[in-house]
């Protein structure tokens, strides 16, 4: 029997080993390009115009249009994912930047869109962003404007009362009682005449809360104007217009057990009866 050649050998051995190492390097690339098909799909998941707008600002080279379709995934965006938005913003240059991307945002067309753009910067919270609000307080959207009011609230500055005493005149009642409850925190004493005039409003809700606001303020010449909303045809501005003279001069002529509908005109008596005899 003829001897095997020892270089045969080595080189069949080197040949194995060769197709081995072809077989390992196909299987990785096989795993690597099934890897990147899936990545490909998930960098396809459609996110938020919000989101877009804090991408942009990250990566300026990056260009996004917006389509008919991110409109339609506009109306799905959720309140969570404008929260993971604003959690996108901690850092002070891209929290200014997407600040400004937001203001664009506010003349969408989309009000679901513009509301959640307001609430964004309502989280960013940079004072300097006021401006912004003040302007969205034309918005045609209520929304939108009540997202503003609150804005102005915390961030106008020594301008917030001018803001809310203007908004007293909206033409929506929720923004007009917004800016009675914000004036009512405030506790300015020369907010008194606008909350005060407020108890005339023909909305029973702001009526209300004017009344509430009052015995926030507390006030003492409060005190007539609230004798007169006890006459209001809604309980519910007697019963804040009690609570609220309860606060401002520390007495009370009802049973707080009985409805005020019940006695409402002896209370009322009462009241005028005790305020004739005080020191004005």
């Amino acid at each position: 029997m003829e001897g095997t050649n020892p270089t045969d050998k080595k080189k069949r051995s080197h040949e194995k080993k060769v197709t081995q190492n072809e077989m390992a390097i196909n299987a990785a690339n096989t795993s690597q390009s099934t890897e990147s098909q899936g990545d490909h799909h998930k960098a396809e998941k459609p996110v938020s115009p919000v989101e877009q707008a804090i991408e942009k600002e990250k990566s300026p080279d990056t260009v996004h249009s917006t389509t008919t379709a991110d409109e339609r995934t506009t109306t799905e965006t959720s309140s969570t994912e404008v929260t993971k938005t604003a959690a996108k913003t901690e850092e002070e240059p891209v929290k200014r930047s997407a600040a400004f991307s937001l203001i664009e945002m506010l003349t969408h067309q989309n009000e679901h869109l513009r509301v959640e753009a307001i609430e964004s910067l309502l989280k960013i919270g940079d004072k300097s962003l006021s401006y912004a609000f003040a302007s969205a307080m034309k918005d045609e959207s209520f929304r939108v404007r009540l997202g503003a009011l609150r804005g102005l609230y915390k961030f106008g500055g020594d301008a917030s009362t001018e803001y809310l005493i203007t908004a007293l005149e909206d033409k929506h009642p929720d923004v007009r009682r917004r800016a009675i409850i914000y004036l009512g925190w405030m506790r300015k004493h020369e907010v008194l005449p606008f909350i005060t005039a407020a108890l005339a409003d023909h909305s029973s809700r702001v009526r209300k809360v004017a009344a509430y606001a009052l015995g926030d303020v507390k006030d003492i010449s409060a005190v007539p104007y609230l004798m007169k909303a006890l006459q209001d045809t809604d309980p519910e501005v007697v019963k804040g217009a009690l609570a609220a003279l309860k606060r401002v001069t520390g007495k009370s002529f009802s049973d707080e057990e009985q409805s005020p509908q019940e006695d409402q005109q002896e209370i009322i008596r009462k009241w005028n009866e005790w305020w004739k005899k005080q020191d004005k």
